[in-house]
């Protein structure tokens, strides 16, 4: 597959079906996720799986406060 063909097909999903996704699939993401090549191989990344739906809103919301908080977004 071509880079083009690669750009082309990605997607930006902003809804999504609710559907419970299945454990081993789960797995399966984060076992892909974590040898994946990072700028100078140095691992900064942390996976958190959350499947609550109100530990996710409560996320969320904490997330745009801090925003809000630091001015990176305009109080207008």
């Amino acid at each position: 597959m071509e880079f083009q063909q690669i750009i082309e097909k990605c997607k930006n999903i902003r809804t999504y079906a609710g559907t419970p996704i299945p454990q081993d699939v789960l797995d399966h993401i984060l076992q892909v996720g974590e040898p994946a090549p990072t700028s100078r191989n140095l691992k900064p990344c942390t996976f958190h799986l959350m499947q609550d739906r109100e530990v996710l809103q409560t996320l969320s919301k904490a997330k745009k406060a801090e925003i809000v908080l630091r001015g990176r977004i305009s109080n207008t």
